[in-house]
């Protein structure tokens, strides 16, 4: 998620699965210049983001529209990271 400009994600404990697509996107942070912090969310401060997004394996980053039926607010940072980790998909695997 994002909250005040900072893209958000939780520490990696037992509850979180550390894994490739979410290493990628913290690499895309980096090279963006994107300041990422591990902290935690409630809920609330989850409605309350600029943006919300998860990584998934078979689609990289999935900006999240609504929550408990709540408008989420969507943050031209999650559209940033989208396109770098397709840019980095088509240059890893050959594509345009």
């Amino acid at each position: 998620w994002i909250r005040n400009g900072h893209v958000e994600t939780p520490p990696l404990s037992g509850e979180l699965l550390g894994g490739v697509t979410r290493a990628v996107i913290l690499e895309i942070c980096a090279a963006l210049k994107f300041p990422v912090r591990d902290a935690r969310a409630t809920i609330a401060e989850l409605r309350n983001a600029e943006g919300v997004f998860a990584t998934v394996t078979t689609f990289g980053i999935v900006e999240a529209t609504a929550l408990d039926g709540h408008r989420l607010a969507r943050s031209p940072l999650v559209r940033n990271l989208r396109e770098g980790y397709v840019k980095l998909v088509e240059r890893e695997c050959g594509g345009a």
